[in-house]
């Protein structure tokens, strides 16, 4: 069982933890020690995620937003053409608001 833990930590000379006496001090510290480390590393891992996830949770909304009226300019020749004013472009005017989530 500890060959498969000093595995998942990587290789490494663990010779110097052989004590002659049979005490297993040394033993005990290096696995409380790397078994604080890595439950420190997964929870550092989570926190970063969980941020990550955050931040494109809030810009969600703004996204779809962003991406429907993309869409739209890119269709905007099948709307037809109302008239040319004197530079040669057309006049539309898009009024997109974004919806409530409590009205629907």
């Amino acid at each position: 069982m500890i060959n498969q833990y000093l595995l998942s930590l990587g290789e490494f000379d663990v010779e110097n933890f052989r004590l002659s006496n049979g005490d297993s001090l040394a033993w005990g510290m290096f696995l409380a020690t790397t078994f604080i480390t890595q439950i420190t590393f997964l929870n550092m891992l989570i926190a970063i995620m969980g941020d990550t996830f955050d931040r494109v949770s809030e810009a969600k909304y703004q996204s779809a937003l962003q991406e429907k009226v993309s869409i739209l300019s890119d269709f905007v020749h099948v709307v037809g053409r109302v008239s040319l004013n004197n530079n040669n472009q057309y006049n539309y005017i898009f009024d997109i608001r974004p919806r409530n989530n409590e009205s629907g």
